[in-house]
């Protein structure tokens, strides 16, 4: 299959559908954490080279997010309109989770009062509503005598808000055009990560800008590599072959590799292949989920707090039970959180600028 401008139009691809299998393989790594206190773990650890399924969940969302994010870049000239599309899909659900969690947390807190709005939950509300930074605990709301991490999901926000900047800057230079991205940006990031991963050179930068710095250099390598990849893709995307076979060769080779302890970035490929596979392939003769609410982003804010409620019970204890009811419980929120927050933000953009999206929202 090759892909058509047509296909991108959300009645005719599953991208909705893909968004909450990555959704879903969040959870469940969530879960097994919950139940077996490992953290980077899960089922499918063993097979992925000690990779969890939500490891390339994350990489697959910042795959689709350049993918569609450079679509509706190229498709208007307004670096500000381009902005505030992103500023509208991500703030208002991520404000709203954000202080709900931080209401019901009141109810579960060993602080009362102003106490409780203070500290830990303050710095929860600003620090996160800010798009700055991740922060992950209440003011007196403990697990095991420590402060509980309420949503570890929320890491990421920050990290794709970095990559819209750097995509935004760029576009601010003049360097989005198809030609540039193709023989300068993208180029020079493939060649910073093949650099970054020369041994050695971790070490030198750890010795001499110290842990912080090579942390997010390696965070900031790992996902705008995979946000620059979909905008590669989508680059491409007329002589990009789909094809079931080769998301499979590129499995073996991603399991290959984490046993042989090489690097040749099948992981990264095959990620960003199986989105792809996942989103057309399957919609080649009619499109599941073409017209289904988009419910992945709300099901990825809510299903850690939610997950922490049901841990927090003490009524499941089988890792698996705790994902299938996490999802069941999540579900409605997410559905809550897209058709009075999520919708209705992306539709006002939309009535001020009169244009209708021929996209599939992001």
């Amino acid at each position: 299959m090759i892909l058509r401008d047509s296909d991108l139009k959300a009645e005719n691809n599953n991208i909705g559908i893909t968004r909450l299998i990555l959704a879903s393989a969040v959870i469940w790594t969530h879960s097994y954490w919950a139940v077996h206190h490992v953290s980077g773990q899960d089922e499918f650890s063993r097979l992925l080279g000690t990779q969890p399924v939500s490891a390339f969940a994350v990489n697959g969302f910042f795959f689709m997010s350049g993918f569609l994010v450079y679509a509706s870049l190229a498709r208007r000239s307004s670096v500000v309109q381009y902005a505030l599309r992103r500023l509208l899909r991500i703030w208002p659900a991520l404000a709203t989770c954000v202080t709900l969690t931080a209401v019901i947390g009141a109810y579960f807190s060993q602080a009362s009062g102003t106490a409780y709005w203070l500290g830990e939950t303050f710095r929860f509300l600003v620090g996160n509503m800010s798009l700055l930074t991740a922060k992950y605990s209440l003011t007196g709301v403990m697990c095991d005598g420590a402060l509980c991490n309420v949503n570890g999901s929320l890491w990421t926000i920050p990290w794709e808000v970095r990559c819209y900047i750097v995509l935004g800057v760029l576009a601010l230079l003049g360097l989005t055009r198809p030609a540039l991205m193709g023989r300068l940006i993208l180029p020079l990031t493939l060649a910073t990560t093949i650099l970054w991963r020369i041994p050695g050179v971790q070490d030198w930068i750890a010795s001499h800008l110290g842990q912080g710095v090579t942390f997010n250099l390696a965070m900031f390598d790992r996902l705008w590599s995979m946000f620059a990849l979909g905008i590669a893709a989508y680059l491409v995307r007329e002589r990009l072959v789909l094809n079931w076979w080769i998301c499979a060769l590129l499995f073996a080779a991603t399991v290959a590799e984490a046993h042989w302890q090489v690097n040749v970035h099948a992981a990264t490929l095959f990620t960003g292949y199986a989105v792809l596979c996942c989103a057309f392939l399957t919609s080649q003769k009619r499109s599941l989920s073409g017209k289904w609410p988009d419910y992945s982003y709300g099901m990825y804010l809510y299903a850690f707090p939610v997950m922490m409620l049901l841990v927090q019970s003490g009524l499941i204890a089988d890792s698996r039970l705790l994902a299938l009811a996490n999802a069941t419980l999540t579900l409605p929120l997410a559905a809550l959180s897209w058709h009075f927050i999520e919708k209705p933000a992306m539709g006002l953009i939309r009535r001020m600028k009169r244009q209708p999206a021929t996209v599939a929202v992001h």
